[in-house]
């Protein structure tokens, strides 16, 4: 069969049967499509009113495991209730410590690490508290801590631009 006669064969053939454009269109959506997954657990908590910590020590085990994504909801001090998880600023730090008692004339939660044997030494004064842990995710706050730091957005960067070359390539192939 000659292909100046059929021209509709000769497309077919070429656009069905050069792989290594459909490959590169696969994995170029691929890494676009993996980019805008990881993004998800940092920007749509933010849009419904979240904020997104990562717990880096293991005072709140196993409730809260090292490496857990914390969601936290802003709330004042008097919708807090005894056995709440609260986040705080405790002097340049953050903490993440469940409340074991309520100082309503002193204006301070007593605090404590579900790990920790004591309570916390200093009382949390109301100003300080930052809100309550409504949800929490183990294993999604690493991944988070590495996808806000330089190397993890260089990487991230890195994916979007071999998806966006891979999907001009697979054009370029099949053209």
């Amino acid at each position: 069969m000659r292909t100046e006669q059929y021209p509709f064969v000769k497309r077919k053939q070429q656009k069905g049967g050069n792989a290594i454009a459909v490959l590169s269109n696969a994995v170029g959506i691929f890494l676009i499509v993996l980019v805008l997954a990881l993004m998800v657990p940092t920007f749509v908590p933010r849009i419904l009113g979240y904020l997104t910590y990562n717990v880096v020590s293991g005072s709140m085990e196993p409730e809260l495991p090292v490496g857990c994504l914390v969601l936290v909801k802003k709330t004042t001090s008097e919708e807090v209730k005894e056995g709440d998880i609260i986040v705080f600023h405790r002097g340049d730090s953050v903490v993440t410590h469940r409340v074991i008692e309520i100082q309503k004339e002193e204006r301070q939660f007593i605090t404590k690490g579900d790990a920790n044997e004591v309570r916390d030494s200093n009382p949390i004064p109301y100003h300080d508290l930052i809100g309550r842990v409504t949800h929490h995710y183990a294993g999604l706050g690493k991944l988070m801590g590495f996808l806000s730091s330089a190397a993890g957005k260089i990487l991230l960067i890195g994916f979007v631009i071999a998806g966006v070359v891979l999907q001009f390539l697979a054009g370029k192939l099949r053209s």
